[in-house]
């Protein structure tokens, strides 16, 4: 769910390329919490990258997937969310 949200940071603006910034293969952790109806509670970046972009990017992916499914009350026993954490790699894409 929340790769099917993830978006490479952009690197152009009004439809050209901006000199400076070019793609990047990286990998940003995000953590979150899920309530028991699958609703997040909070969501961070456990292990950031040097451009912030990326990790907002990441961030964003999280939240725009959410809410997950509700999670079983086996899963929860007196906890009242449970926590993740999640790698989110970016890989640039090649150039034709």
């Amino acid at each position: 769910m929340i790769i099917d949200h993830l978006v490479q940071p952009p690197c152009e603006w009004e439809g050209r390329w901006l000199p400076h910034c070019s793609f990047k293969t990286t990998r940003v952790v995000v953590e979150f919490s899920i309530l028991r109806n699958g609703y997040l509670e909070s969501t961070i970046v456990r292990e950031s990258y040097e451009f912030a972009v990326y990790n907002e990017a990441a961030i964003k992916a999280v939240q725009e997937a959410a809410p997950f499914p509700p999670i079983p009350d086996a899963i929860f026993a007196e906890r009242p969310q449970i926590v993740v954490r999640v790698p989110i790699e970016y890989e640039a894409p090649r150039r034709r």
